[in-house]
Order: structure tokens, then C-alpha cells, then sequence
């Protein structure tokens, strides 16, 4: 944490990312100042602590943004974060960036005239299978995505897969979860 105050106040750097690390971990670290300071009360290391802790509760200085998938492991961990975070914290969540939701290649209507038709072949009912799947997949993927929106009162944006996108599109796409997710002045 240090290190991230070091580069907030001493390089002034416009922009500071941290990847923090899993839920129950990120929310360790985010509260290590704070943890310090209680555990000195005064002197040099408890006002070193202080000034991290006044840039990380800042909201003008610091936000957050939770990230997840559509999966009921992540998404649980994701609103488990949201509820620890306090009233306080939560202020500085500035959204939810879900990664890789699943599109669904069909239809549900397209999908059942395809498992109707009775004069396929069995690699077309494979397929058609596959898609049912995919189908499902994407269904209970909604299912979280909504719990998602119901529980946590942030913006939430979607990043989809992008496997073999060219960059211009990986570009685009990065602009829209950021302009999305900024802070309203």
C-alpha cells in the first residue's frame, strides 16, 4: 500500500490501476492502513499509515471497481465484497465490470424450431444440442447478472469475450467499460 501512495502523492501520477487480488485478500489490503494505525496508535509508522489511509478513503482520489463473471463462484465472491465493504466503501465503488458473458449463438425461438425439425442429420442434432446448452448456459448467466443489479447499487458493464478480436475492438471496448465507470464531477 505504500507503494501505491508513493506513486499517488510523490510521482503524481494521474491514474494509479492496482489488480488486486481475490476478494477476501483485496479487502485485507484495502484495510492494512487502517489495521496499522490501530495497532500503533502514534509515532512515525502510525502517521505513514494515516496518509495512505486518507488518499485510499478518498473518493476523489480513490475508486473502485469490483470485476466478475456470470458464475455463481465469482458472482457470490463479488456481492460477499460488496456487502463487506461498508456504506463507506461502497461510495467509492465506481461499477462492476462483468468479463466474458456468454452469447448465446441462437435464439430460444430459434432454437426450438431447430430441435423440431425431424429431418436433420445427428451431426445437425449435435449441433442443435450444443446450442440448447449454450442456450441454458446463457439463462443462468441472466439469472446472475440480474441478482447482480438487485444487490449492488453501482453501474455494472459488461466486457464480452475477445478471443481473436482485432485491436481497434479491444480498444473500443476498453473505452466503453472505462467511460462507463468514471466518476461523475
Amino acid at each position: 500500500m505504500g507503494k501505491i501512495y508513493d506513486l499517488a502523492e510523490r510521482e503524481k501520477w494521474d491514474l494509479i490501476i492496482v489488480d488486486a487480488p481475490a476478494t477476501g485478500h483485496g479487502l485485507s489490503l484495502l484495510n492494512a492502513p487502517r489495521t496499522m494505525m490501530e495497532l500503533t496508535r502514534k509515532g512515525p509508522m502510525y502517521n505513514s499509515n494515516k496518509q495512505v489511509a486518507d488518499v485510499l478513503n478518498n473518493p476523489l482520489r480513490c475508486g473502485i471497481v469490483l470485476v466478475t463473471m456470470l458464475e455463481e463462484l465469482p458472482a457470490s465472491e463479488t456481492l460477499s465484497l460488496w456487502s463487506q465493504l461498508g456504506t463507506e466503501n461502497r461510495q467509492q465503488v465506481l461499477g462492476c465490470v462483468v468479463n466474458r458473458p456468454l452469447v448465446p449463438p441462437t435464439t430460444l425461438e430459434e432454437y426450438e424450431k431447430i430441435r423440431a425439425d425431424t429431418f436433420v442429420s445427428e451431426a445437425h442434432q449435435s449441433l442443435a444440442s450444443f446450442a440448447g446448452l449454450l442456450l441454458k448456459t446463457h439463462q443462468q448467466q441472466q439469472q446472475i447478472y440480474d441478482d447482480l443489479k438487485r444487490w449492488m447499487k453501482t453501474p455494472i458493464k459488461t466486457l464480452p469475450w475477445l478471443p481473436h478480436t482485432p485491436n481497434q475492438q479491444w480498444l473500443e471496448s476498453g473505452e466503453m467499460v472505462v467511460s462507463g465507470l468514471e466518476l461523475s464531477q
